[in-house]
């Protein structure tokens, strides 16, 4: 059981797209396709101290209600910093948990 009381944080689902400057320049654009309320939850302890230290990478999870996401394609934006998705696990009928990395060094 998912209680969605616990969804405090904010996260944005974007995509690069192809897309035109004010000069009429060809660039990559971040388009967001979701803004979402969610929870956070990080790895806590052993699990944290030896992943970070082996590959230099921080794994967050975010726990949100269930949209279309492309995990190769997509990224997620929380605090600032770009996350990339490397699974989407589904839970429930009506949620799903994001597992991300985001590089430290």
């Amino acid at each position: 059981m998912v209680n969605v009381g616990t969804f405090n944080s904010s996260i944005k689902i974007v995509r690069l797209e192809t897309g035109y400057d004010d000069m009429g320049f060809e660039s990559e654009v971040e388009v967001v396709k979701h803004t979402l309320r969610c929870e956070y939850q990080s790895l806590t302890g052993k699990e944290f101290y030896s992943n970070n230290n082996l590959q230099g990478e921080v794994i967050a999870k975010f726990l949100c209600r269930k949209r279309k996401v492309d995990q190769l394609k997509d990224y997620v934006i929380f605090d600032g910093q770009r996350y990339d998705i490397t699974f989407v696990q589904p839970i429930e009928r009506d949620y799903m948990k994001l597992h991300t990395k985001i590089k430290v060094r």
